[in-house]
């Protein structure tokens, strides 16, 4: 099984899933990799993807060199106290 995206901005492309990385701090104050709007979170869990064509005869290191089409999806986690 191939995990990927298509469609809605994406349009003509298709996306298979390279690789995925798993953000989180000592704490539950930060520890994401990005900001949103200067503030930090618990967790983050970044995609990266690249078009299907470019992905059949490339390593990693030749598709980040060469430009080829890919796609970075970042998830936000936050902590919300149960009431």
């Amino acid at each position: 099984m191939v995990a990927g995206i298509t469609g809605g901005p994406c349009k003509e492309f298709n996306y298979v899933l390279e690789q995925f990385q798993l953000h989180w701090g000592e704490d539950d104050a930060a520890g994401s990799e990005h900001l949103v709007n200067s503030t930090a979170y618990p967790a983050e869990v970044s995609c990266v993807d690249f078009e299907q064509t470019f992905k059949v005869t490339k390593t990693l290191y030749e598709l980040l060199v060469f430009d080829a089409v890919h796609a970075i999806i970042f998830y936000i986690f936050y902590l919300k106290t149960k009431e």
